[in-house]
This record gives structure tokens, sequence and C-alpha cells, in this order.
């Protein structure tokens, strides 16, 4: 997630795709899962952790105990029928660094440290229409953050016309990230998700805090 510049001197991306890793193997497969995964974000590597035991979210928690921005994003399964409100499946968390998928619906136990992470105020959680997943989630789970950052607001005027995270890596970042609609509304509660799933979560959460991270270097 190197800009040019185009005859009206506004800036372009660099189209190029990203590179997409292929897979020898599925993630493991039991009930109770934990596994990493590295994605390529942009021009790094990113590990993610993709889990449904309480454990490894504490550990995980503990490990960014010294970071203050986040990226923060939800999934959960598609909506097909009218008035369905399919619950919060998969909670996405990342650092500049990693990032944590956390498998709610199939979660051993809810971890406090989980909660107390997410409702500290020197925590920020940056995202496109934060507010709107931090009420679901805290509909559906009972999570609330305290500190949430609307990244199209945050940045002025000039991110005010961005209607999706799609847009946002080309406005701040000069990178185009690619995105498969049959991924973005896939099943999302299921407890094995596929490689493309995880890519695709992970993406979309370390955008926001690359975003947010870039934004808070401006004046």
């Amino acid at each position: 997630m190197d800009p040019t510049e185009s005859e009206s001197g506004e800036h372009k991306t660099n189209d190029v795709p990203l590179h997409v890793p292929t897979y020898d193997k599925e993630p493991p497969r039991s009930d109770s899962l934990t596994y990493t995964q590295d994605v390529a974000c942009g021009t790094i590597s990113v590990p993610c952790t993709v889990t449904n035991q309480g454990k490894a979210v504490e550990k995980c928690i503990e490990r960014h105990t010294s970071d203050s921005m986040f990226g923060l994003d939800i999934e959960w399964r598609p909506n097909r029928r009218k008035g369905e409100d399919n619950k919060t499946a998969l909670l996405q968390i990342s650092s500049p660094t990693e990032c944590l998928l956390v498998q709610l619906l199939h979660i051993d136990y809810m971890p406090d440290s989980l909660k107390n992470f997410l409702k500290d105020p020197t925590n920020f959680f940056a995202g496109v229409g934060i507010s709107e997943d931090d009420s679901k989630l805290a509909r559906d789970h009972g999570l609330v953050c305290k500190s949430l950052v609307e990244l199209k607001n945050y940045g002025g005027s000039s991110l005010s016309r961005v209607l999706s995270l799609k847009d946002l890596p080309r406005q701040v970042l000069y990178l185009s990230i690619p995105k498969n609609r049959d991924v973005t509304l896939s099943d999302w509660a299921q407890l094995h998700l596929t490689r493309q799933q995880v890519d695709y979560a992970c993406m979309d959460t370390w955008i926001s805090c690359a975003v947010y991270k870039e934004l808070k270097k401006s004046p």
C-alpha cells in the first residue's frame, strides 16, 4: 500500500498490482486455531496471527503495550435477507508491524486484556466508517473502543470525498491495492478462513494503520 504527476499536476498512482503470494498448504485444521501467515502489504511482509484462542490474543496484545496507533476493522457474514443482521465474525487489529485476526464467533473465551486494550484511551484505532464498526462490535460482543480515528475526517477536506478504504492508499500512500469482491462477500463466519480471506482482512487493517501513521506526520 512513487507518486507521479498528471498534466493537471495531480498525483497519480502506480497501478502495478501487488505481488499475490501462492501457498502450498492450507492453515492447520482443528477446532482451536492459532497460526501465523505472512501477508504482502505494500513493500513489506506483515506477520498476521489468526486465532480463536483467548490465550493467543493475550500474548499478541502483550507485544504491543508500547504502541498507540492501530488500524481496526470488522467482518461478518453477508446479510442476504431483509432484516438480517449477522453478528461480527472477525475482529482485525493491526500495528505497523503485525496484524491480529480474532474469530469472535469461535473464540474459547473473551480475554479481559482485549476489552481493556480496546477501551484504553491512549490506544487510537483508525479506519473508514470506524464509528459504525465500533457500534456493531459493541452491540454484537460488548467490545467498545474508547479512542476512534475516522480517517476521512482526520485528513481534513482533502479526504472528505474518500468513500472507502480502497481509495485511501491511492490518495495517501500512492499505492493501488487490489480488492476482490468475491472475498469481500465471502463467509467470514466460517471456522477455517481461506488464505485469500486472511490476506484481505490483514491488508485492509494494515492500510488503516499505515494511512493514520502517514497522516500523523503531516503538519
